[in-house]
């Protein structure tokens, strides 16, 4: 079942989603649900993964972590 939305976008880039459009040979709704599509992820655990990366550790383990804040804490 379609269903209508409203975006609000600025002229430049209504204009550069028609060119685009016209280019693809495809409508502006088309373009909008592909990109949509595209970009789900079909995760079965959404919350984790956006919280992923979100400590910036650089791959270090949370043990290590704890470790070394501990240390910094208490001048070990």
């Amino acid at each position: 079942m379609k269903t209508k939305l409203t975006l609000s976008i600025t002229k430049e880039t209504l204009l550069k989603a028609k060119r685009l459009s016209a280019r693809k040979k495809t409508s502006l709704s088309k373009l909008f649900e592909e990109y949509v599509e595209k970009n789900q992820t079909s995760s079965d655990t959404p919350i984790s993964d956006a919280l992923t990366g979100i400590l910036g550790n650089d791959g270090q383990h949370y043990k290590e972590m704890r470790r070394e804040v501990l240390r910094k804490k208490y001048d070990l």
